[in-house]
């Protein structure tokens, strides 16, 4: 696995950033039922794109890929080949996965929709709430975390850490896993950074400022319900992309 250079690397910039996703339930070696979730990111400026598979790079398959010619980008699941294929017509790009020559459809869905290929129970985030906001020190730079909770539908809890820097990249994502929808227009744009000329950057009333803004932020993108079931805000709310438990009880 190698790294690109963050100015092409299609997760740290959402400029020009589209994102598919796709479901399917796999049977691997006579198991049961799971739930895999397959993720395209893809920069339709630089060209580069890279797979996820429940959250997680599949290795081999950063690279660039040029308007105009097909890309097959290949590998395995539970044994499986996989196959997401990036095209591009007269007007957009085309994006499409196959399993074993299957194509799947194409998911941004909440879960239990039966169009969406879900086979198992997701547990959705319920409710969010803001606890207090701290100074971190990391590597010589200073900066501010927020406490964020949230219990599920089924009844658990996580507690997470998460920088305002975080809070844009989350939308750069969600932006572009709608890019192309309707429902884009229910995005709702992060607060600003910027805080007045003569306001200091960790005082409390600024700190305590930024806390409420975010919380605002967060609970109206929780409001459209497509969202709650979307890769990045599960992982954004430390829960597991194919079951939305809590990634620390596995």
């Amino acid at each position: 696995m190698f790294s690109l250079p963050a100015a092409l690397d299609p997760h740290s910039t959402g400029r020009g950033l589209a994102t598919r996703h796709w479901t399917w339930s796999s049977a691997a070696q006579g198991r049961r039922l799971k739930l895999r979730r397959i993720q395209l990111r893809h920069n339709i400026v630089s060209g580069s794109r890279y797979v996820l598979v429940d959250g997680r790079e599949v290795e081999g398959t950063r690279g660039n890929t040029s308007r105009g010619d097909q890309l097959l980008v290949t590998f395995k699941v539970d044994g499986s080949a996989v196959e997401v294929s990036i095209d591009h017509d007269r007007l957009a790009f085309v994006y499409n996965c196959r399993v074993e020559g299957d194509e799947l459809v194409e998911a941004n869905a909440i879960a239990g929709d039966p169009m969406a290929g879900f086979s198992e129970c997701l547990a959705l985030p319920d409710t969010v709430e803001f606890g207090n906001a701290r100074r971190q020190v990391e590597d010589g730079e200073e900066f501010v975390q927020y406490e964020v909770t949230t219990q599920t539908t089924a009844g658990e809890t996580v507690t997470v850490w998460r920088r305002f820097s975080d809070f844009i990249k989350l939308h750069q994502r969600l932006s572009s896993s709608f890019l192309g929808s309707h429902l884009r227009v229910n995005i709702p744009d992060p607060p600003s950074k910027a805080s007045g000329f003569f306001t200091k950057k960790f005082s409390q009333d600024l700190m305590q400022e930024r806390r409420l803004s975010l919380r605002d932020f967060l609970t109206r993108w929780l409001d459209v319900e497509k969202v709650k079931s979307n890769v990045d805000t599960l992982l954004f709310l430390g829960l597991s992309p194919t079951t939305g438990r809590p990634l620390h009880l596995g």
